[in-house]
């Protein structure tokens, strides 16, 4: 079953979308900033609750700021040692950002695990 959780009452077609895709797979699409944070953030709380692995596809998502990334890496830290997060298609400019903040070592990204330093 997919289930769309769409923002931005102002456009006609959504300009941030969530797709739960299963029980731990959120597909994104559009632009994660300041305004859509809160429709990825209620999306990931019962996941992140429950622990395990969560799977994050981003192959859509146009744009990402750092309070897109914040939801993520509070997501990593919430989960702890339950699961992890595991970030899916990442497009060029989205593994940049979470490189070069820093971040990279939370997730598993393209389902790979991070190690600092690489």
């Amino acid at each position: 079953m997919t289930e769309s959780l769409a923002h931005d009452d102002f456009a006609q077609e959504p300009m941030f979308t969530v797709y739960a895709e299963g029980p731990s797979l959120l597909r994104l699409s559009g632009e994660l900033d300041v305004e859509s944070a809160r429709t990825l953030t209620s999306a990931l709380e019962p996941l992140t609750r429950r622990g395990g692995t969560i799977r994050i596809d981003v192959a859509d998502l146009t744009f990402i700021d750092s309070n897109g990334l914040n939801v993520l890496c509070t997501a990593a830290r919430d989960v702890g040692e339950r699961g992890h997060v595991v970030v899916l298609h990442a497009t060029p400019p989205v593994r940049r950002i979470i490189e070069i903040t820093g971040v990279a070592e939370l997730f598993a990204i393209n389902g790979v695990e991070q190690r600092p330093g690489r």
